[in-house]
């Protein structure tokens, strides 16, 4: 029946993103195998969490730099509003952008839970990668861990 096929593709994409999910949380970069569906958000907000997405797992990007990245220069501000918006934090890692000046910037879930996606992250990548050169943003960043 179509409801039992229906049924079986949605326990499939379950299945694939509880996987995905769990081998995030064990330290591991995943490239996410479920698609989001951004039909409610707006254009901006897309163009936004889109270019979030290319942010790789442990380094982080600021405000002004995913502005620039969605061609809004001046639009710092919008874009953290749409990283507010982000209804996926974890797939749409918005944890991974912080302020200009070394801040931690803003987070949906609380910035106790940047903290930890960021360690996790960075622990992640430095026994993988030792030893990571991060540039002079990265550091401001990981020296606040301790706040």
């Amino acid at each position: 029946s179509v409801g039992a096929a229906v049924s079986a593709r949605t326990d499939s994409r379950h299945r694939v993103l509880l996987e995905d999910i769990q081998s995030y949380f064990q330290g591991h970069p995943v490239a996410w195998r479920t698609p989001l569906d951004f039909c409610n958000a707006t254009a901006f907000q897309r163009r936004v969490w889109q270019a979030i997405r290319t942010i790789p797992f442990g380094e982080v990007r600021s405000y002004a730099w995913l502005a620039e990245a969605v061609d809004h220069p001046a639009a710092a501000r919008a874009v953290a509003n749409a990283c507010g918006a982000n209804p996926m934090p974890i797939l749409t890692p918005c944890h991974r952008i912080v302020a200009s000046g070394g801040g931690l910037g803003g987070f949906s879930a609380g910035i106790a839970w940047k903290k930890k996606l960021l360690k996790m992250e960075r622990d992640s990548v430095h026994h993988v990668f030792e030893p990571l050169r991060m540039d002079s943003e990265m550091r401001g960043i990981w020296s606040q861990e301790g706040r």
